[in-house]
């Protein structure tokens, strides 16, 4: 929510961090990719 002098007001929270999710599951093909980088040797 956004108070009148444009500041957000806390809808919610999670209790503890979310990973984020490199690729998105609605388009095609992302479902072959890897969430993480591969290391380099």
């Amino acid at each position: 929510e956004i108070k009148s002098d444009g500041q957000f007001n806390v809808v919610w929270k999670t209790p503890a961090p979310v990973k984020a999710k490199p690729w998105s599951p609605y388009i095609e093909g992302n479902d072959k990719k890897k969430d993480e980088p591969e290391m380099k040797k």
